[in-house]
């Protein structure tokens, strides 16, 4: 594939997903997509095998920017 066609997978595959509900550590857009999962999904559709961390925390805080 083009850069061109593996740019136009990775959007298309996001654009697929809008809709999908929130789903913390969700990877699949059936059942729920977290961020991660949203790009886990989007670059392998076009062709980019990456590891997909897990078990991460959510952080909480001051959603003024007050940190966590």
């Amino acid at each position: 594939m083009s850069g061109v066609e593996v740019a136009g997978a990775v959007e298309a595959a996001a654009l697929a997903a809008v809709g999908s509900r929130f789903r913390v550590h969700g990877r699949v857009a059936a059942t729920g997509l977290d961020c991660v999962g949203l790009v886990a999904l989007a670059l392998r559709a076009g062709g980019c095998g990456v590891a997909v961390p897990t078990g991460y925390a959510l952080r909480g805080g001051d959603p003024a920017g007050g940190g966590g």
